[in-house]
């Protein structure tokens, strides 16, 4: 069994994901930056570099916390320079990109894995799969259907108010192409049989899919549930899009709306999660693949504890890669259990 820190271990997600690897009898210590009087706590504030120190001695480190609020960028360095595995599940794709610009150095001696979790996470080694399936790949997608109105922490509607300002992104031909606002093109695609309208957004799946696949045109989508939602989001980005100036007052006001509806008032709330990878749409070699998971909460705490199970022990390159890079869908699945899946 395996020694984890899990930084932000007592916040919404992080303490899921401490019970998950406790529950795998693994011993589990919760990093957090005001850690009296809790039992197991340990303190590191990523804004503080002399807290640095308390990240060694570990077999892994997961960041469940706020990566908006605190970048883990100089953990990170730490990490790669000093040795040891760190589990990124912060989910936003400009802090995905900015990561993967760290320069590890030839002296490196730890690895930062970027993309764990479900999305991105399972959803980067599903598209992987699907898109080895077969001869060649040209074009990849990957679908998301979720209630944006299901429970979640406060970092993470920080983090859903902030992409409310991204631009949408996709690759086309290797080329990266932004939309004008936060919802770019809509695709049909199909989650358990059944076709649903899905949206482009600026999801750090598209980066971590074009690493680990290499292929030219990649696009991240969502459906969300109920579908008039899809619809209440685009005209919120249109809003939006001539208010950048202002991002960072209105940024602060949608997130505390946010928190108050889903980190307080629907804070038990589940929600059934759905993805799907689609290779080569509309074409002869089209194919697909999805995963159903009754609750998106605690697969997202399975899909964290799977990179754990993989990936500890396991001889990884040294510096910055995604999941899909250096991990294959089945053994995901097969660590975390299925992960709930239906």
């Amino acid at each position: 069994m395996a020694r984890v820190l899990v930084v932000g271990g007592m916040g919404f997600y992080g303490a899921r994901v401490a019970r998950a690897l406790e529950a795998r009898g693994h011993t589990v210590s919760r990093g957090t930056r005001r850690p009296e009087g809790r039992e197991g706590a340990v303190r590191i504030d990523l804004n503080d570099p002399s807290t640095f120190g308390a990240l060694q001695g570990f077999d892994a480190i997961a960041n469940c916390s706020d990566s908006v609020g605190a970048a883990p960028d100089e953990a990170i360095g730490h990490v790669l320079e000093v040795g040891g595995l760190w589990l990124e599940m912060g989910a936003d794709s400009v802090s995905t990109d900015r990561l993967f610009a760290i320069e590890a150095g030839p002296e490196a001696r730890g690895t930062a894995v970027v993309g764990v979790g479900v999305f991105p996470g399972l959803s980067t080694a599903l598209a992987r799969a699907v898109a080895e399936d077969g001869p060649s790949c040209d074009t990849l997608v990957v679908g998301v259907r979720v209630s944006p109105l299901s429970g979640s922490g406060s970092a993470n509607c920080t983090l859903m108010a902030e992409t409310l300002f991204e631009p949408a992104l996709r690759f086309e031909g290797g080329r990266r192409v932004f939309a004008r606002t936060a919802v770019g093109p809509v695709l049909r695609l199909p989650f358990d049989g059944v076709e649903h309208s899905a949206a482009n957004l600026a999801l750090p799946d598209t980066v971590l899919v074009q690493r680990a696949t290499k292929v030219e045109t990649v696009g991240a989508y969502m459906a969300l549930v109920p579908g008039v939602m899809r619809l209440n989001f685009t005209v919120l980005a249109w809003c939006l899009w001539p208010l950048a100036s202002l991002r960072r007052p209105l940024v602060r006001l949608i997130a505390w709306q946010l928190t108050l509806l889903r980190a307080w008032l629907l804070r038990g709330v589940e929600s059934r999660l759905q993805l799907v990878a689609v290779a080569d749409q509309g074409r002869p070699t089209e194919r697909s693949r999805g995963l159903t998971f009754a609750d998106g909460q605690e697969a997202t705490a399975a899909g964290v504890v799977a990179a754990v199970q993989v990936l500890v022990g396991r001889e990884t390159p040294a510096g910055v890669v995604g999941l899909a890079e250096v991990c294959r869908l089945e053994e995901l699945l097969e660590a975390a259990d299925g992960c709930g899946v239906e």
